[in-house]
């Protein structure tokens, strides 16, 4: 395949739509290898997460997802920066189980084993390494 687009539907709704700009279908495992991933995870409220990977696996029976390389997710003024993250569909979560950068305009904070729970709009930094304030001048 040269490029690919998938949208996973639950009860009605959206829950992701993957584009991937090269895919090529594994028969002997159900899954597809795709590159250069854009996904936009459908949260309550109409939130999206908004997803950029280099490459990665998709298993479309199943709808999990396993991303990798530079990993850039977007939610408002949070960015968060990784090497992997997996999808778990049965708790619509995503899991990031290395080296972690969150950023907001004001804060960064960096640690390792992040769970984001995409329907309790929730975060858990398990192993927290340390936290950064960008103070504006005049501040201190």
């Amino acid at each position: 395949m040269e490029s690919l687009s998938l949208t996973d539907i639950d009860k009605g709704g959206k829950r992701w739509k993957l584009t991937a700009a090269k895919a090529e279908y594994l028969k002997n495992r159900d899954e597809i290898r795709i590159q250069d991933i854009s996904l936009e995870f459908y949260g309550p409220g109409q939130e999206i997460v908004y997803l950029q990977a280099q490459a990665g696996l998709v298993n479309p029976k199943k709808g999990e997802l396993a991303l990798q390389g530079e990993v850039m997710l977007k939610r408002g003024d949070l960015t968060i920066r990784t090497a992997e993250v997996r999808y778990l569909p049965s708790e619509r979560a995503l899991v990031a189980p290395e080296e972690v950068v969150l950023e907001t305009p004001r804060t960064q904070v960096s640690g390792k084993d992040l769970y984001l729970d995409l329907t309790k709009k929730r975060l858990l930094l398990k192993q927290h390494r340390m936290t950064t304030l960008k103070l504006e001048k005049g501040l201190l």
